[in-house]
């Protein structure tokens, strides 16, 4: 039983972990709440209400602009998802503590590498620089948008076509990392032929504020022709995906601890048998049977403590161990797998070990003093 408290410690705490590099890899590049247009790809600004981004929750917020486009470097081309955004969208995602390459000239300042992209330089994926094989700084490159309500004509150009070069290059995740460019809004707008159009709305909350709550009270200042999306719900299939493998791995561990009870309930059962002399002396001593069958539950759930507190000191110590010096690591990666403790998987494993051990220690007892 101590083993299977151990393993419950370790297990719940991997995944903590697991969810946490999951977040924070997703968290980095994502405004935690994003808004579009329920009915359009794009809306013009007059048609939002700017002035609930005033709200004393949000810490940034950055109009921007999404599409697909194609990029050509002399014989090489490949499609991207290139973001038109404003400078405190650089501030919302921490830009410069997630960037491989950066531009020599601003040493991280958001400011400053926002010029650049007010420029004829964008800041692009490491996945889109190996397929193109760009080196930031030194190649230029061809950024291609399809014409907005063009008719195709015999000889006309299909695409909009402008020449840029990439001022730096950005880490991530994998999603983005294979597919986005950022570039100014408003040379994006000039790209895809828009004028004052926008496709979405990102902001960044205040440390502290709950993205849910945040999100019902928001919805209704806006009203029903935009709709708000937290962070979570952008990447709802891998969250949920991380919590399913939690949960399918929560339940065999409860399979298995109930097969370790099956040690506790032969424990009990040879006492009984081995006290039936104690018994008979404590029931003419003027015991009756309840507080008998009291004090053999109450010998079980001493034995479950036990094994509770020896496996809650085993797995911690593991966890300890693994944090202080990432023995065990992600993979081919160097860095040591993560771990995470939280009060409430304590708290489930004590109430679990208790429940489940003065069921058994109750049931087992109640069927032998039937018997006997």
């Amino acid at each position: 039983m101590g083993m299977v408290c151990a393993a419950l410690v370790i297990i719940l705490s991997a995944f903590n972990g697991i969810e946490s590099v999951i977040q924070t890899m997703y968290g980095k590049f994502d405004a935690d709440i994003t808004i579009t247009h329920n009915k359009r790809k794009t809306f013009l600004p007059s048609e939002f209400n700017e002035r609930v981004l005033l709200n004393e929750n949000i810490a940034f917020s950055s109009r921007g602009i999404e599409e697909l486009v194609v990029l050509q470097n002399d014989k090489k081309w490949t499609n991207a998802k290139i973001l038109g955004i404003q400078p405190a969208f650089l501030d919302m995602v921490e830009y410069s503590n997630n960037s491989l390459y950066k531009a020599p000239t601003c040493e991280g300042n958001h400011k400053c590498l926002y010029k650049l992209l007010e420029g004829q330089e964008i800041f692009l994926a490491p996945g889109l620089a190996d397929k193109l094989e760009i080196r930031p700084g030194q190649t230029e490159i061809s950024i291609l948008a399809g014409k907005r309500e063009m008719r195709m004509k015999q000889g006309e150009e299909m695409f909009k076509k402008t020449r840029v070069q990439c001022a730096s290059v950005f880490n991530f995740n994998k999603e983005v990392n294979e597919e986005n460019i950022l570039w100014s809004l408003k040379n994006t707008q000039e790209l895809l032929g828009y004028t004052d159009e926008i496709s979405h709305i990102y902001i960044k909350l205040k440390e502290g504020v709950d993205q849910e709550d945040f999100k019902k009270d928001f919805q209704r200042e806006i009203g029903s022709n935009f709709t708000v999306k937290t962070n979570y719900e952008k990447h709802e299939l891998v969250y949920k995906t991380s919590k399913s493998e939690r949960l399918i791995i929560l339940i065999i561990m409860i399979f298995i601890f109930v097969f370790a009870a099956i040690n506790l309930i032969a424990s009990l059962t040879i006492q009984y048998l081995e006290k039936q002399k104690d018994i008979q002396a404590l029931r003419s001593l003027g015991l009756n049977n309840k507080d008998i069958q009291y004090a053999f539950i109450f010998n079980g759930i001493l034995i479950c403590s036990a094994g509770l507190v020896f496996g809650l000191a085993i797995g911690y110590s593991v966890c300890i161990y693994q944090r202080l010096t990432g023995f065990v690591t992600m993979g081919e990666m160097s860095v040591g797998f993560p771990i995470v403790f939280r009060w409430t998987d304590l708290f489930f494993i004590i109430l679990m070990v208790f429940s489940l051990g003065f069921g058994f220690s109750w049931g087992t007892i109640k069927l032998l003093s039937r018997r006997f």
